[in-house]
């Protein structure tokens, strides 16, 4: 952009309210849940292709679980790859949100497992109903 006043060049500020910044959406989940991408009849190979394609993962490694397996041993994980990034966990866990979702069904307390706010949301919303 150039001032008519003088022969400046003008740069945009990229802090600026008129910059626009676009989040991106990326699916977050635990390896063991990656891992079940393998699993014939869980997952539909075109919603996984439409996950990692589209969107791509962050997948927070768990005790036990080898993502980078899981991802090799996968065609389509292994296309995608560059758009699935691993996490290490800072802290382990050894309650992934796979059993936190069990334990809610059969109505077991999650009480220090997750944030009240959270609890009061899942019931409200019957997120999780028992099977």
């Amino acid at each position: 952009m150039r001032d008519s006043q003088s022969s400046e060049t003008l740069t945009k500020d990229p802090c600026s309210s008129s910059h626009t910044v676009v989040p991106e959406l990326k699916f977050l989940c635990g390896a063991d849940l990656l891992k079940t991408f393998l699993t014939p009849n869980v997952w539909k190979s075109e919603d996984i292709q439409e996950i990692v394609e589209k969107f791509g993962m962050v997948c927070v490694n768990r005790p036990g679980c080898d993502p980078l397996q899981y991802i090799s041993e996968s065609a389509l994980l292994t296309r995608y790859k560059h758009n699935i990034h691993l996490v290490e966990e800072w802290k382990q866990s050894e309650v992934s949100a796979t059993q936190i979702r069990q334990a809610i069904r059969q109505r077991k307390s999650v009480k220090y497992l997750v944030p009240d706010s959270v609890i009061a949301y899942i019931k409200e919303h019957n997120v999780y109903p028992e099977e």
